[in-house]
C-alpha cells in the first residue's frame, strides 16, 4: 500500500511541477491584455460551444472563462480580455482568451435615421 501511495505522490508532484510552465495556469493572466465589442455566437461543431465575434474586425474569439449568464447566442457584450498564448484545444476555432470583465451592451441599431 505505501508504495501506491508514494507512486501517487510522485505523480501528482510530477503533473504539478507541469502547471507551472510557460503555456498552462499561470500564463492565463498575461499582459497581452485588450478591449472587444462583439457578439457571442454558438458554433455547432465538436460537440458545440460559444465564442465571440469581434464587431468591429470579424476577429473571433475563444473565451475559456464565459459566465454562463453570457453563454447565448446573440448577445452583445464589451469584453476586457487576456489573450491565452501556448494553449490548444480541439475547437481549432478563434483565439483563446480569458475574460477579466464582461458587460452586456446594447446591439447596433439597423434603421438608419
Amino acid at each position: 500500500m505505501t508504495k501506491k501511495l508514494l507512486f501517487m505522490v510522485i505523480s501528482l508532484s510530477l503533473g504539478l511541477s507541469q502547471l507551472t510552465k510557460p503555456g498552462y495556469a499561470t500564463d492565463l493572466k498575461s499582459s497581452h491584455e485588450f478591449t472587444l465589442i462583439g457578439k457571442v455566437i454558438y458554433i455547432p461543431l465538436e460537440g458545440g460551444f460559444y465564442g465571440i465575434e469581434e464587431r468591429a474586425t470579424g476577429n473571433k474569439y475563444l473565451p475559456l472563462n464565459l459566465p454562463a449568464a453570457f453563454q447565448q447566442a446573440g448577445i452583445e457584450v464589451q469584453v476586457q480580455a487576456n489573450k491565452v498564448k501556448d494553449i490548444s484545444g480541439i475547437h481549432m476555432w478563434g483565439e483563446y482568451i480569458h475574460i477579466q470583465s464582461i458587460e452586456p451592451i446594447p446591439p447596433l441599431s439597423t434603421q438608419t435615421q
